[in-house]
């Protein structure tokens, strides 16, 4: 499922493309790294899994949201990818 409702709170995939999902499932993006803005979103998170990518439209989506105090949150090697974005910090919850 691209989206799902809780509480009022909605959920949203950013995809590389269109109607395409960066995990192969067959999932469509909610928005595109074209289409998206940091300041759409409260937290963006890196999943586990995530194709290592130099897409710079990736990297500044990152960093704008580290910029603008936002929560970042990644697990298994979704962690590379903020580090490339230089959006990496000490983390704080781990499990």
């Amino acid at each position: 499922m691209a989206s799902s409702r809780h509480n009022g709170k909605k959920a949203r995939t950013i995809a590389t493309a269109a109607g395409s999902s960066d995990a192969g499932q067959g999932e469509a993006g909610d928005r595109t790294l074209l289409t998206a803005r940091s300041v759409e979103f409260d937290a963006l998170v890196v999943a586990g899994g995530t194709t290592p990518s130099s897409d710079i439209k990736l990297t500044l989506q990152l960093q704008e949201a580290f910029r603008h105090c936002k929560v970042l949150a990644a697990w298994g090697d979704g962690t590379v990818l903020l580090e490339a974005a230089g959006s990496a910090v000490p983390p704080v919850l781990t499990s």
